[in-house]
């Protein structure tokens, strides 16, 4: 695809801004940009609501097409409308190149909108919106693209709480696609500013993409979240221009941002945001965030921009790669995500389009679709939309679901890890080397570590702080958006594996009522919607199951399944359970597991179903037993979005 670059150099002359439109091969013209800048005006105050994240496609739309009508005004907008008429029919991309001052850069120019022809700019593929870099810095050098083995390099600081495990499965399989072509090098544990730097100057890198969050201070200053060196606790929020000079006089090309406000919205006149930074060091492609990204969104786009970056007709194009991604998630946006296609910005040299020569491994033909209605995902399977779709779906939700859908941006409520350490602080725990074990092992050894702190807990202390720790921890959290999706399907219950309690208050949220139940507690027959917490919940200290000797009784009072999970089960013929969240190694549900999918389970119950991104031998070897039960291969935040949607469709075929 050949690309046309139109520059937009926007300038003040005279107290007024004007815009200048420029190409390889006609002269310049120049406009005024015609737009109210005044922080009274309706147009300032329906930026502030997509600021906000309060905010409808309407209201892009209003902004986009004000934004369109002040940049192409009078002449430009002629100029424009006569080379896009004399480009009609060829296979072209139109790429908007933006050179804004200081006080034009908070406007969102990714929501470009030609309300008579390519409507959104950024959901159309023969269109790209690109920022150049500020007026000031001395762009970075054009290079030859890179034709070797391409290294990426995956930054995850510890302790983010995000739900990273899809994200880098996708950067895996798309790895394993291109055979030796792409190689992924993960940095995770403890990312300090010195390890970093370290690992960027020793090895050859050509991409950096980071997984974590981003903040913006009360000075209106970016920050991204690293590691300290002292205290497992410790985070370093550091600031955008302390983060650039990490990257001088490396060789990495292009650096993806996938945290919140990478690049937010600044009134201030001086540098700001990752993007600009970043480019004063010498990387010539940049991609961060404008707003908070919900993690769902960074994981889509993530998946979306590397597949065309690396494994498509225009491979190497990363201007192709993002518009590619931003289509994604326009096609793909939802109520709580407006706002998610415009929230990507990309800061590119000039020149710098064609990043790397990569061979794409050959595309297939797509099958034609014999109906116009939604094609069920390949990884749902048809007995479980089915029961889905019947209301015979009963999830058993897990701690992991806490991190889905979070922002990038902020804090998640805490994982188990995170409350297991935060305990052990608390009490004093003896063997604070078991957090670097969990650090590098999976979440089901934190699981193992939970009560392990709780028992030396009430040991030195009394049962009551616990509880008040606990309960602190999760009292200040909103639920969280998969739970919130969970809460508005058509279930007869769910069973809960954590004591958060943020499932309660996503149905009580959503004015759904709900009986709930502990595990052992007596069962009547009622027609309500039923939810059983496992382990108890924090609103209810009596029911909490914390120490190890809780777990124990817990455990043994679960060979015979309750009362409860069998009333919940036998409701209706052919219920079925759909773990979500939960650890394939956790006890508890692994015994809850036995009683029910083993040999003497009602025949009477559907197929069982557990989601997880990807399973070990050893999880295999105790699973394998139940012979109606089924693996789902695929990220939770992709299961719970198609399930929402067959909620929202009325059904698949």
């Amino acid at each position: 695809m050949r690309s046309i670059k139109l520059r937009f150099h926007l300038f003040e002359d005279s107290g007024a801004f004007k815009v200048e439109l420029s190409t390889d091969d006609s002269p310049s013209v120049i406009g005024d940009f015609e737009f109210d800048l005044r922080p009274e005006a309706r147009v300032q105050n329906v930026i502030r609501s997509i600021e906000k994240d309060d905010c409808t496609l309407d209201d892009l739309k209003d902004v986009g097409s004000q934004l369109w009508a002040g940049l192409l005004g009078g002449m430009v907008g002629k100029r424009f409308q006569y080379m896009r008429e004399g480009l009609e029919g060829q296979d072209v991309l139109l790429q908007f190149r933006l050179s804004l001052p200081s006080e034009l850069r908070r406007l969102p120019w990714e929501a470009l909108h030609d309300e008579w022809s390519a409507g959104f700019l950024a959901s159309r593929l023969h269109y790209g919106i690109v920022r150049e870099p500020p007026h000031g810095i001395r762009p970075p050098k054009a290079l030859p693209p890179q034709t070797e083995q391409l290294r990426v390099l995956v930054v995850v600081p510890e302790g983010s709480g995000l739900h990273v495990e899809h994200e880098w499965q996708n950067l895996q399989d798309m790895a394993v696609k291109l055979n030796d072509r792409v190689k992924l090098d993960p940095l995770g544990g403890r990312v300090t500013s010195d390890h970093l730097q370290e690992v960027l100057h020793r090895e050859r890198y050509d991409v950096l993409h980071y997984i974590g969050h981003g903040e913006v201070d009360e000075t209106d200053r970016v920050r991204i979240r690293l590691n300290c060196e002292e205290g497992l606790s410790s985070e370093l929020m550091m600031d955008a221009e302390a983060f650039a000079a990490l990257f001088e006089d490396t060789s990495i090309r292009l650096v993806v941002l996938n945290c919140c406000q990478g690049e937010a919205p600044s009134h201030r006149r001086s540098l700001s945001g990752l993007g600009p930074y970043l480019m004063q060091a010498g990387v010539p492609a940049v991609i961060a965030m404008r707003y908070e990204i919900p993690d769902t969104v960074a994981i889509r786009f993530s998946r979306m921009f590397y597949r065309s970056l690396f494994d498509s007709q225009t491979a190497g194009r990363v201007d192709v790669a993002m518009e590619q991604a931003r289509k994604s998630l326009f096609l793909n946006s939802r109520e709580s995500s407006v706002r998610g296609f415009v929230t990507p910005i990309l800061y590119l040299a000039s020149g710098c389009e064609q990043l790397f020569l990569i061979e794409a491994t050959p595309e297939r033909p797509p099958e034609p679709s014999p109906s116009l209605l939604r094609k069920l995902p390949s990884f749902v399977p048809t007995e479980l939309a089915d029961a889905f779709s019947e209301g015979r779906c009963i999830p058993v939700l897990g701690p992991d679901l806490l991190s889905v859908g979070s922002m990038r941006g902020g804090v998640c409520p805490p994982n188990l890890r995170q409350l297991a350490l935060t305990l052990a602080h608390e009490s004093k725990y003896p063997r604070m080397q078991d957090f670097e074990i969990s650090e590098r092992g999976s979440g089901w050894i934190s699981a193992l570590l939970l009560p392990l702190v709780c028992q030396h807990y009430v040991r030195t202390q009394v049962r009551f702080r616990l509880v008040r720790s606990i309960q602190r921890a999760y009292e200040k959290f909103e639920p969280p958006a998969a739970l919130r999706e969970i809460a508005g399907w058509n279930i007869p219950g769910a069973i809960c594996s954590h004591f958060d309690g943020l499932f309660q208050e996503a149905l009580e949220d959503r004015g759904r009522a709900a009986r709930q139940l502990g595990a052992l507690d007596p069962c009547e027959i009622f027609d309500e919607m039923l939810v059983i917490h496992l382990r108890g919940k924090r609103s209810d200290p009596k029911s909490l199951v914390l120490t190890e000797d809780e777990h124990d009784y817990l455990y043994d009072k679960l060979a015979i399944p309750p009362a409860p999970i069998v009333h919940l089960l036998n409701g209706d013929i052919g219920r079925t359970l759909l773990f979500l969240g939960v650890s394939p190694r956790d006890l508890i549900v692994r015994r809850i597991a036995s009683a029910l999918l083993g040999a003497g389970g009602s025949p009477n119950r559907g197929t069982a179903f557990f989601a997880c991104p990807a399973r070990d031998p050893v999880e295999e070897a105790f699973w394998s037993k139940f012979e109606h039960l089924e693996w789902i291969e695929t990220g939770i935040d992709e299961l719970v979005e198609e399930l929402s949607a067959l909620a929202t469709s009325g059904g698949y075929r």
